[in-house]
């Protein structure tokens, strides 16, 4: 049984719900606001070698985001059939990938 907050009560969202609103209201804008800046970047700087791996990587990140929506709308029609150790083990996908971007933009190979 899990405890429901006085904001989930308020709105009546449960669970994977909350994550579809959070999804649409906080991931979809910053992930368009991430493109267009990488876009721009591309436009203002050129393609360096590091921008072009840079947004490799961001496009890799941009296919695990839609993937995560998909297993997160698989849990809301109660569709989950992939165990949660799997779960913990992606968790880790987009920390590293962001690891190697900021070593890309630091250092700039």
């Amino acid at each position: 049984f899990k405890q429901k907050t006085a904001y989930e009560i308020s709105l009546g969202l449960v669970g994977s719900e909350m994550c579809i609103r959070d999804s649409n209201i906080i991931m979809m804008p910053a992930f368009i606001v991430t493109w267009i800046s990488g876009l721009s970047m591309v436009h203002y700087i050129g393609l360096d070698t590091w921008l072009f791996m840079k947004i490799f990587f961001v496009l890799l990140l941009t296919i695990y985001h839609f993937i995560c929506r998909k297993w997160l709308l698989d849990f809301a029609n109660d569709n989950n059939k992939i165990k949660s150790k799997f779960f913990r083990i992606t968790n880790e996908i987009p920390a590293f990938i962001l690891i190697l971007i900021i070593i890309l933009v630091v250092f700039k190979p």
